[in-house]
């Protein structure tokens, strides 16, 4: 009975830290779950007509991914891919950490144009590319 209570907590502190993607940028909150794994962690799921976003809080901290606002085709990005593309970089560069949330607030409108369906293949196309770039510097 405690646990539900915690898990409950939980999920209510994260949805308050994330109201403002409901209540400033229109988006629904599709999804709100705990799982006991590995000590529990919680995922929450926005979604707006061109735009998805991912909040995970598990031991590591939380952590965001954003995808394209189709479910049938979603396909989720970490927010330092991201970084490195509207930064132009072409390997790989580690994002500070801790201002992952901040940069989808502050680059909204950025992230919508990205992932609008008139941009979304090359946007993927790139995005891919710096995937590999990540890969190759942090496994070799």
């Amino acid at each position: 009975m405690k646990n539900n209570f915690l898990n409950n907590v939980l999920l209510d502190q994260l949805v308050a830290k994330h109201r403002c993607l409901v209540e400033n940028f229109g988006f629904d909150l599709e999804v709100k779950k705990w799982f006991p794994y590995f000590g529990g962690s919680v995922c929450l799921k926005y979604r707006s007509e061109s735009l998805s976003v991912l909040v995970t809080k598990g031991r590591d901290g939380i952590g965001y991914d954003v995808g394209n606002g189709d479910s049938a085709k979603e396909y989720w990005y970490s927010i330092d891919i991201l970084w490195n593309y509207l930064q132009g970089n072409d390997e790989y560069k580690k994002m500070e950490p801790n201002h992952e949330f901040d940069f989808i607030t502050e680059q909204i409108e950025w992230l919508r144009e990205v992932f609008s369906s008139a941009n979304q293949a090359e946007t993927e196309a790139r995005l891919h590319e710096l995937e590999l770039s990540r890969s190759r510097i942090l496994f070799g």
